[in-house]
């Protein structure tokens, strides 16, 4: 996709908003393939538990991807956008497909942290039972990094797991981003569908009255179209009075 200063003429020309809407798009194609990006990198994680809760997310972000891809394609290639109804029902689907995509998300990190990285689970060994005063609590024992073979490996695992967290942090903050970006693409295209509907019908009102006012003045004088030239007896000058009244001027005229 070339842009420069020729095409962003040709676009002003028919689009007065055009940089606005371009900004728009291409923010939310950059920030979809971030979120594209994390989600990638949460789900390529070993162990990672909350696959399938995140891996919803590509579905709207793909298509996300490719919708703003062909909509950026079209501004620039044909100097104008898309047509805003088809903007109109894309976009609208992508925001509300993002909507229960980003709670999905969100529970991942949740799962991730309550679960692999709680005192339960990094500290030493041990069992829930009441301490000394009575408290219920988790009361650990005195085997050091249970479940791994060595501290080293257990600090290892809770390094990579840290960094899922903040990936599938990242992909939550991306897609709720992209749905206020689509639905604000969706808003913009609902006005200029009205403001398109306005001018035809507009448009066509004023074909209708021409036509109306040709069909009724024809008959009485004559109108004659605009833009065409007149024939060479409409051009011919009319008869002397005087020598139709044989010399004498007629006071009438």
């Amino acid at each position: 996709m070339v842009f420069n200063a020729a095409s962003g003429v040709g676009i002003k020309s028919a689009e007065k908003q055009w940089a606005w809407k371009f900004g728009l798009r291409l923010a939310s194609l950059i920030i979809s393939l971030i979120g594209i990006g994390c989600v990638a990198g949460a789900l390529s994680t070993p162990s990672n538990q909350a696959f399938v809760e995140i891996a919803f997310s590509l579905i709207p972000l793909g298509c996300g991807v490719i919708w703003n891809a062909i909509a950026l394609t079209v501004l620039v290639s044909r100097k104008r956008p898309v047509y805003p109804g088809v903007a109109v029902g894309l976009d609208l689907i992508l925001w509300l497909s993002l909507i229960p995509a980003g709670y999905f998300a969100t529970t991942a990190p949740i799962y991730t942290q309550r679960w692999y990285l709680s005192d339960s689970y990094t500290s030493v060994r041990g069992h829930w039972g009441d301490d000394a005063n009575g408290v219920y609590r988790w009361i650990p024992d005195d085997v050091p990094c249970y479940g791994f073979n060595s501290c080293v490996e257990q600090d290892a695992v809770l390094v990579r797991r840290r960094r899922l967290v903040r990936l599938e942090y990242v992909a939550v903050a991306c897609i709720f981003v992209a749905v206020i970006l689509h639905m604000a693409l969706f808003v913009w295209a609902c006005i200029d569908t009205r403001a398109l509907k306005s001018t035809r019908v507009q448009s066509k009102a004023r074909q209708t009255a021409d036509v109306v006012f040709e069909e009724e003045m024809e008959p009485q004088g004559q109108v004659q179209p605009a833009g065409q030239p007149l024939s060479q007896a409409e051009l011919a000058p009319g008869p002397d009075p005087l020598v139709l009244t044989g010399g004498a001027r007629n006071p009438e005229i």
